[in-house]
């Protein structure tokens, strides 16, 4: 959990950089490196909030997909995150987010046609 809670401060620390460069960039490097944690499962749920939809992500530990499809989110498009864990996490979002959840609000006027290939990656929960 503390690998995702670094990296949700990397994804604001990026925002804010490039904020101030006007790039459009966005580097995203995750590691496994305690050997127990990476034999089991600890990635959040992803969970996106866009123009009143809900969609989820759950990656399977076997594949470094997650750090791709959070590639694919340009920090422009970011309104705000929010970071759950615990029973909270549960509570809302049910077994899928054991390990946390990371809420992902996307800013309205971003375009569906430049977010239909992450929109792809993700299952609509709520329409």
């Amino acid at each position: 959990m503390k690998l995702y809670l670094t990296l949700c401060l990397l994804i604001i620390g990026y925002t804010g950089l490039l904020a101030q460069n006007k790039s459009k960039a966005l580097s995203i490097s995750v590691q496994e490196t305690n050997q127990d944690t990476a034999k089991s499962n600890t990635k959040p749920y992803v969970v996106l909030f866009y123009n009143n939809k809900v969609y989820g992500y759950s990656s399977d530990s076997s594949t470094n997909e997650e750090s791709s499809v959070l590639q694919r989110i340009n920090p422009d498009w970011i309104e705000q995150i929010n970071i759950l864990k615990g029973e909270g996490s549960i509570k809302k979002y049910g077994a899928q987010a054991t390990n946390g959840t990371m809420e992902i609000t996307l800013k309205e006027t971003v375009s569906k046609k430049k977010l239909k290939p992450l929109l792809d990656k993700f299952k609509l929960l709520i329409e």
